[in-house]
């Protein structure tokens, strides 16, 4: 199985990034350019540890702007079939999602963060 696609919003200095790497994939670029940042990404997303809140801080929104979500989404060349409750799941990608609440939630002070990891 391969990455067909990765989207990134809003992470660290990446506004908005969306590219399908090819068979090889090199990220060439000047210092400061986002390199780092697309591979936390993808480690975030991908990687052994469970991502949650814990995972990320104000800073890593995009200019520290909490008002939009960090969105890390990838997809999948192939799909994946997985059975819950008895009932056939085909995933074709995954999206972690870290958003800050706007307003108290029960015990969730404003400006806290909530992680969403949902399959496609």
């Amino acid at each position: 199985m391969k990455i067909k696609r990765v989207r990134i919003e809003n992470f660290r200095s990446i506004n908005m990034l969306d590219f399908e790497p090819g068979p090889y994939c090199v990220l060439i670029g000047e210092n400061n350019s986002g390199k780092s940042n697309i591979l936390r990404a993808l480690n975030l997303a991908l990687g052994e540890i469970w991502p949650s809140e814990r995972s990320f801080s104000e800073e890593d929104f995009h200019n520290q702007d909490k008002s939009k979500d960090i969105v890390i989404q990838v997809f999948f060349d192939k799909i994946i079939e997985q059975y819950k409750n008895r009932f056939k799941l085909n995933i074709a990608g995954l999206e972690l999602r870290c958003k800050a609440y706007k307003k108290k939630v029960k015990d969730k002070l404003a400006g806290s963060l909530s992680v969403d990891n949902i399959t496609t």
